[in-house]
């Protein structure tokens, strides 16, 4: 068997036709013909069906056209590594399941070695694709996820001989857009998305619970659409009222448009990579917390019985970007936000304004508006509602400068009110009760995940996100369908 041999084989089954390969390859057609009955005759087999129509493989002829493929993509990518005389040339390909902090984190990898000489490959592909990948060397990692309920991975990797490193545990999320219904909930069960659409990426053949891409993918549901592209998935995410189930983690382009929101009662996601057990990373490799030790490990390689050293900076590289991904160890990002509330009389109808701004790395600016009104109420618990929803609805933490109108709100925090109050078990100094205990305890929560500061402006000053605001709140005071405000208390007035 011949390298030359493997490529007739595979350009034979590419063309339909021994007459097509030929062209194809600038050769004779008797060379080629010669070429595939010599392999038939070694391999005791029949590689092709001839008719009239031209040549179709035969299942033994399948099964060796995946072989020969491997080989030669192997034989291929030595012949390119050292064309030049062995100059050092970084390669990194990954296969990854369809994660957009994978995609994030690739970027981070290109961008750190802009300077050097690289070939670097990204696929987004099944699950059994990826372990294959890894299996053929087509793929020097594959980035996927294990949970307890998937026992048949360790068998599936020790048939690839593959072994899986943990980058991090993640809990599973429900990815929905934030018009969804369900998007201000602080925790989803599984019964919650019973009446919506499912999105769930196709797995191929190999679409079974053992090779899903989400957990809880074996439980039945009634509308279950399957999709093959993240960025298809994405749109319908935003567009419509359907859930998928992924880590949590959201890259800087998902930030805005998509709630993420903890799932109750769901396992672990150990998120990791797999690499062959004959591509070794070297000892130099083991801490990979900063860039700089990132950027100097080479990856050690072996393969049968030999070993070769690979200039890598780009697979330590991609290891720190997707640790550095962790949802709680993500730098913070900067939202403005600018909030007001309205009551009809005190008490009376009242609704709750908040406008959002962020500006991503790339100077596109995202705004979402939130309100919401109730039917009996007052000024200042709307005031406190809107600064409420507006953290609630920030998906990881941020540094947040909240701009009120409000004294109430930001001199409890600014004069350090609240921590009076707090101090004497939610009694002011005249050893009252603090009014509307039941919103100050829910904003201390919801102000826990970031760093804010609260900033007073002067109501209906021309300002233009505080006018948008008080035109948000009287707006749904006035609306129909008005809530109940359950906190609300004829006693705190």
């Amino acid at each position: 068997m011949t390298l030359q041999q493997l490529r007739f084989l595979i350009a034979v089954a590419e063309s339909g036709s021994i007459n097509a390969a030929a062209q194809r390859l600038y050769t004779a057609q008797s060379n080629i013909s010669n070429a595939v009955k010599s392999l038939e005759q070694e391999l005791h087999i029949e590689i092709f069906t001839r008719s009239s129509r031209g040549v179709a493989l035969t299942n033994d002829g399948t099964e060796l056209l995946g072989y020969a493929r491997q080989v030669v993509e192997q034989a291929d990518m030595l012949e390119a590594r050292y064309e030049d005389g062995g100059t050092p040339q970084a390669r990194l390909a990954i296969s990854a399941q369809h994660y957009a902090f994978s995609v994030e984190a690739f970027v981070n990898v290109v961008e750190r070695c802009r300077d050097s000489k690289f070939e670097f490959i990204m696929r987004e592909t099944t699950t059994s694709q990826i372990i294959d990948d890894v299996r053929a060397f087509r793929s020097d990692i594959g980035i996927l996820y294990l949970d307890d309920l998937t026992p048949a991975s360790a068998e599936a990797f020790a048939d690839a001989r593959a072994s899986f490193h943990p980058l991090f545990d993640a809990t599973v999320h429900v990815f929905v857009s934030e018009r969804h219904p369900l998007a201000r909930r602080p925790q989803l069960s599984l019964a919650d998305l019973t009446p919506y659409t499912r999105y769930s990426f196709e797995q191929g053949t190999s679409n079974s619970f053992y090779y899903a891409e989400e957990p809880f993918s074996y439980i039945p549901c009634d509308r279950n659409i399957r999709i093959s592209d993240r960025g298809t998935l994405t749109n319908l995410l935003i567009t419509s009222n359907g859930y998928t189930l992924s880590t949590g983690v959201l890259s800087n382009e998902m930030q805005w448009g998509m709630a993420s929101i903890p799932l109750a009662d769901a396992p672990t996601m150990h998120v990791g990579y797999i690499m062959h057990n004959d591509r070794k990373s070297s000892p130099s490799c083991s801490n990979t917390s900063t860039s700089s030790t990132a950027s100097s490990c080479q990856l050690t390689v072996g393969r049968r019985g030999r070993n070769r050293r690979l200039l890598a900076p780009a697979g330590m590289a991609l290891q720190w970007s997707l640790t550095r991904n962790v949802p709680n160890e993500r730098k913070p990002v900067k939202v403005i936000i600018y909030t007001d509330g309205s009551a009809r009389s005190n008490p009376g109808r009242g609704g709750y304004g908040a406008v959002l701004k962020y500006t991503n790395p790339a100077g596109k600016t995202f705004t979402s508006e939130l309100s919401r009104g109730y039917a009996k109420t007052t000024n200042n618990r709307m005031e406190l509602m809107a600064v409420i929803v507006a953290l609630e609805a920030l998906n990881r933490p941020c540094e947040v400068e909240v701009h009120s109108d409000s004294q109430y709100v930001v001199n409890a925090f600014n004069k350090h009110w609240i921590d009076g109050w707090k101090k004497r078990g939610w009694k002011t100094a005249n050893k009252q009760p603090v009014k509307n205990r039941d919103l100050w305890e829910r904003l201390l929560t919801a102000k826990s995940k970031h760093k804010v500061e609260f900033i007073w402006v002067k109501g209906h000053a021309g300002h233009e996100l505080n006018e948008r605001c008080d035109e948000l709140a009287t707006t749904a005071a006035d609306g129909s369908n008005l809530d109940i405000d359950a906190g609300f208390n004829e006693s705190d007035l």
